[in-house]
């Protein structure tokens, strides 16, 4: 993410970064999830942005199925807490930090 005409870094091109997810079922309509994503530093910022430490999330789910059309589901996200921008915009606020949802979901 460079402008052709002096090589200056742009605004919006995302730092490197991978995902990594593992699901599983159990025989008892059981299921699980965990999911780690790494973000590079981002050491060019674009003119109104800044520099971005890199960071690594971690998240994991559980549920159970409670019928042909009813599911409860537990999720954690940013289980450790990290602390990082939630975006390369100068006014950006902190990323949310860890987090629960219960939920009871429904289909048609």
């Amino acid at each position: 993410g460079e402008a052709l005409d002096d090589g200056e870094p742009l605004d919006s091109i995302p730092p490197r970064g991978v995902f990594l997810t593992l699901r599983g079922t159990t025989a008892s309509s059981w299921w699980w999830m965990t999911r780690a994503r790494a973000s590079a530093r981002d050491d060019r910022p674009g003119p109104t942005e800044r520099e971005v430490p890199g960071h690594v999330v971690f998240d994991a789910g559980l549920g159970r199925d409670l019928g042909d059309h009813l599911q409860l589901q537990l999720l954690g996200r940013n289980l450790f807490d990290q602390t990082y921008p939630s975006s390369a915009d100068e006014k950006s606020m902190p990323a949310p930090g860890r987090s629960l949802q219960l939920m009871l979901r429904g289909t048609f």
